[in-house]
């Protein structure tokens, strides 16, 4: 499903959860100010603030410390020491996020960052990871944050943009309505708390499942899903050709994708090793293995340590099948035994 809109597609994106792994952090630095309190901070306590603002959070506290301070106090408890931990050890930047960004930026679609964090950690956190934007919304820039609409009224309008012709993409619940009350689309990626899809809303695991054109954005496809894997090494003048492994692993017959070939899809392996001319015919495991050129060398190259290892490591759940063309390549079939 890609979002179009018959003006113009933006795209804005939440800060915390969805581009930065900064939930950690948070708990660290909640945990610290809480200690101070003299009470505990939990992973539970954190889930409950999940995308709010910073009045919601020093509220929280508040109810939990069972030592006084006024909320200014903790308000700067709080955020000196998220600053000081992103200064100090940086924030992770999830998984796809810089490669959705870059994409977003080739295909000239305007985005904006939209976040319920201050200024003040928003910059320190933009500093440390070099993420760039064509326009920034923090709460220090609303009256009210998410899960009012705000926030997002106000990101479609600095982008020039109707909020309609907008997709947003959220990480947490209170995200989510924020972004559908102001009449986006939404792509939800959820972190800590599950999130449904719905009318009007996509749910994707991570980032890496998200497809850009100048349209929009979409959940990737077969034909759009990036190949992984490692890359034959480059062959030096003089050098001995390497062996070139290409593989495709079964199991089971059910539909459906899956990362590593389960339940009917296969997934590709590239690797390489140097092997010299080989040659013969032998049988592994029932099928036929094929290997080219001198005959007496085909130990050496087919079914040598390197083949014996592989067979070990594969071995007893599934049958092998190599097949080792001229010395130059090997093809690898690794089918499911019956009653898997």
């Amino acid at each position: 499903m890609t979002y179009r809109d018959n003006t113009r597609t933006v795209v804005m994106f939440d800060m915390d959860g969805l581009l930065v792994d900064s939930e950690p952090l948070w708990l660290e630095a909640e945990t610290a100010v809480m200690a101070r309190l003299g009470a505990d901070w939990t992973p539970a306590d954190q889930v409950q603030l999940l995308g709010g603002s910073l009045n919601r959070t020093v509220r929280y506290l508040l109810g939990k410390a069972r030592r006084p301070a006024s909320p200014g106090q903790i308000a700067e408890w709080l955020m000196s020491g998220i600053a000081g931990l992103v200064r100090d050890h940086g924030v992770p930047v999830r998984p796809g996020a810089r490669e959705l960004l870059a994409e977003v930026a080739a295909a000239g679609l305007p985005h904006a960052l939209v976040t319920s964090s201050e200024r003040r950690f928003m910059d320190v956190v933009l500093a440390s990871t070099g993420l760039g934007f064509d326009a920034l919304v923090c709460a220090d820039d609303v009256g009210a944050t998410k899960p009012d609409p705000e926030p997002y009224l106000l990101a479609a309008k600095l982008l020039g943009a109707d909020p309609a012709g907008g997709i947003a993409l959220e990480d947490s619940p209170n995200g989510v309505a924020s972004a559908e009350a102001a009449g986006c689309q939404v792509i939800a990626v959820p972190s800590l708390v599950p999130i449904e899809p719905a009318p009007g809303r996509t749910v994707v695991r991570s980032l890496l499942d998200l497809h850009v054109t100048p349209d929009g954005i979409s959940p990737r496809t077969s034909s759009t899903r990036p190949r992984t894997g490692l890359r034959p090494a480059r062959r030096r003048p003089g050098s001995r050709r390497p062996v070139r492994m290409r593989g495709e692993c079964r199991a089971g017959g059910g539909g459906g994708d899956a990362e590593r070939g389960l339940g009917g899809r296969g997934a590709s392996l590239h690797g390489h090793r140097d092997v010299g001319a080989a040659g013969g015919r032998r049988r592994v495991g029932g099928d036929e293995q094929h290997l080219g050129g001198d005959p007496d060398r085909h130990d050496r190259a087919g079914d040598g340590n390197w083949c014996r290892e592989l067979l070990r490591i594969v071995n007893p759940p599934v049958s092998v099948h190599l097949l080792l063309v001229g010395g130059l390549g090997v093809e690898l079939g690794v089918g499911a035994r019956p009653g898997l």
